[in-house]
């Protein structure tokens, strides 16, 4: 399945996936909306995330920095393997978590 079958369009210029969905996508599925849909290098050698043509990281120290940060966040994350039977965190708190406080 193509991952833009599990995108949701709203009325703004942006898409999005919602938590539930995203949970069941296939791991398959997932790396390629990773690889094709969220992340790119451009003609200056900027890491920028696609949905907003954000510029996240211009050096390698930087992408490392970034790196490490998204290796901290992942500790706080459930699996699937180890908990299979856990639902999402995600349904019951729909609001964004404040990244800034950790």
């Amino acid at each position: 399945m193509a991952f833009d079958d599990y995108v949701i369009q709203d009325n703004t210029d942006f898409a999005f996936i919602s938590g539930d969905v995203l949970y069941n996508v296939p791991d398959a599925d997932y790396r390629d909306y990773v690889r094709y849909g969220l992340f790119s290098v451009d003609h200056h050698g900027a890491l920028r995330f696609e949905p907003t043509a954000q510029i996240v990281a211009t050096t390698s120290e930087q992408f490392d920095i970034l790196m490490q940060e998204l290796a901290k966040l992942r500790e706080s994350m459930e699996s699937r393997e180890r908990e299979p039977d856990a639902r999402r965190a995600m349904q019951l708190m729909p609001e964004r978590r404040d990244l800034r406080t950790r």
